[in-house]
């Protein structure tokens, strides 16, 4: 085999073994997300956060074939799957932020906790440190959730230990639905689930 064949056959090899490499750059696989959420939802405390009170409004679609119900008191803020209202009371309580959104495992980090503290990153500026943080697991209908909750600081807005809570909730086995939910007040976070509780795969 000539020389030029030779670096066109490696040229070929290389180009196929980076395949993997740029569909997954960041991600794990799906059987590594069931392998966690199915060990920390088994290890984590049980939370009874009683009745929830499905929201008395209209069914919203978001722009990843998810649905989910909200009362008409809250706008819609961006086409990325997240609304607000009363946000004219920030910082003081009342107001309420939430985004939901599909996760897909090989498009997102490995399968982690999203408000649990961490060490600051040395030379970034806009990042946030949380304090007060919980975590536990909650059932909706036969579906489970893994609710954490945290006082959160800093960001590019400027957050000052803003109430947070971060849901990941099981649609079915293998794909999960991510909620974002910021608050003014501690009756936020009831108001938050009961919203996650609508969410459904559409």
């Amino acid at each position: 085999m000539s020389e030029m064949a030779m670096a066109r056959v490696l040229t070929v090899l290389v180009l196929l073994a980076a395949v993997p490499a740029c569909r997954h750059p960041r991600g794990a696989s799906q059987r590594e997300w069931v392998r966690w959420f199915d060990e920390t939802t088994h290890n984590l405390t049980r939370w009874n956060v009683g009745d929830l009170s499905a929201p008395q409004g209209d069914v919203i679609q978001t722009f990843d074939q998810l649905s989910l119900r909200l009362s008409r008191d809250w706008r819609r803020r961006n086409d990325n799957g997240c609304w607000d209202k009363d946000t004219e009371r920030w910082p003081t309580g009342g107001w309420r932020d939430i985004c939901v959104s599909r996760i897909v495992p090989e498009d997102h980090l490995r399968p982690t906790f999203f408000l649990r503290p961490r060490p600051p990153i040395p030379n970034m500026a806009d990042q946030h440190q949380s304090e007060d943080w919980e975590v536990g697991v909650i059932t909706i209908g036969d579906r489970r959730a893994i609710v954490e909750r945290a006082r959160v600081s800093g960001g590019i807005e400027g957050a000052k230990r803003e109430r947070r809570t971060s849901i990941l909730l099981e649609l079915q086995s293998g794909t999960w639905a991510q909620v974002d939910g910021r608050m003014g007040d501690d009756l936020g976070f009831a108001e938050i689930v009961s919203i996650a509780a609508t969410i459904q795969p559409s």
